[in-house]
């Protein structure tokens, strides 16, 4: 029920006029991937859908043209060696995702921080345009933030 929610208000709020990227049919099913995979991984599911959103804009098969980073989460190809066939399949994709998210996670002292996790993920330390990395780091962060007011706006209400 929580990945329902959370992709339906993902979905629905970036189908609204003004935002980068209208959702396509394959958004949905891309969505309920992360999502699904990040539940199962006890991980934050409004911070992973957040990163597919604004990494992929929620595309299964996205590859970055000037760097190795592929997939709805864009992974690096260093974390596919955490994948059970190297990233060859979607499935493999996601788990090296999962793993590169919890590491991101936990690299901080104060555990869980969404805020320096998104930071991280996006590689804010070592980007060359810092600026752009550190407001793309954010709008991940503010997506994230959202989509779980929004999960527990629906959750009160009996939905």
């Amino acid at each position: 029920m929580k990945t329902y929610l959370i992709c339906a208000a993902m979905l629905a709020h970036a189908s609204h006029p003004g935002w980068a990227h209208q959702p396509t049919q394959t958004s949905e099913d891309t969505c309920n991937l992360v999502a699904t995979y990040a539940e199962a991984s006890g991980l934050p599911v409004e911070l992973a859908v957040g990163v597919a959103y604004h990494e992929s804009k929620l595309r299964t098969h996205a590859k970055n043209p000037t760097s190795s980073a592929y997939g709805p989460m864009q992974i690096l190809s260093g974390w596919c060696k955490h994948g059970d066939d190297g990233c060859r399949t979607v499935e493999s994709t996601m788990q090296a995702s999962m793993v590169a998210l919890w590491w991101h996670m936990n690299r901080w002292f104060v555990r869980w921080d969404w805020r320096k996790t998104a930071h991280s993920y996006v590689g804010v330390v070592v980007a060359i345009d810092k600026d752009r990395a550190a407001h793309h780091a954010a709008k991940i962060y503010t997506t994230a933030l959202w989509l779980e007011s929004q999960e527990q706006c629906q959750c009160s209400r009996g939905m």
